[in-house]
């Protein structure tokens, strides 16, 4: 593998490594419940930018990996990543006309159906779960969504991955 090859793979394993570290990260209760949807953010923001390549299986095996991390039942992360990512690529010719603020209202929506979609998995298998938490992901998910995309959208063209 050359080089060249090498650094975009490379670029992509560090970003989803580094997402998942944010995901897991210990924060104080009342905190916790804000925490944004960093997996998520960079699912869409790799499938944003290479929808051939990011796609229902890399969104699988994200979200085995979340339900390991964090010892959630096996595969409840995972379908609602799918979820979210086959809605992401149903509206994807409509994204890349929008705006980066209309972008980060569809993200917004979109982790508020990956929250209602876990909470309901989670509420099917036996665990005790509120509803009243579904907003604040979304909102911190959707500020994180305009700090986060530019400076990723110019290191993917800096590491040649766009």
């Amino acid at each position: 593998m050359s080089q060249s090859s090498f650094r975009p793979i490379f670029f992509s394993f560090m970003c989803f490594s580094m997402a998942l570290v944010l995901t897991v990260i210990g924060l104080p209760d009342w905190m916790d419940q804000w925490r944004p949807l960093w997996l998520l953010l960079v699912m869409f923001i790799w499938f944003s930018a290479l929808p051939n390549n990011v796609g229902l299986v890399a969104a699988f095996f994200a979200g085995l990996t979340l339900d390991l991390l964090l010892g959630d039942p096996l595969g409840v992360n995972a379908l609602c990543f799918c979820v979210a990512l086959l809605i992401c690529h149903f509206q994807y010719l409509r994204l890349k006309r929008r705006t980066q603020l209309q972008r980060a209202w569809f993200v917004a929506a979109l982790v508020v159906i990956y929250q209602t979609c876990y909470l309901f998995l989670q509420s099917a298998v036996g665990s005790e779960m509120s509803f009243s938490i579904i907003f604040a992901p979304a909102l911190t998910s959707c500020i994180g969504w305009l700090l986060f995309s530019v400076p990723m959208s110019r290191l993917q063209r800096h590491f040649g991955v766009i």
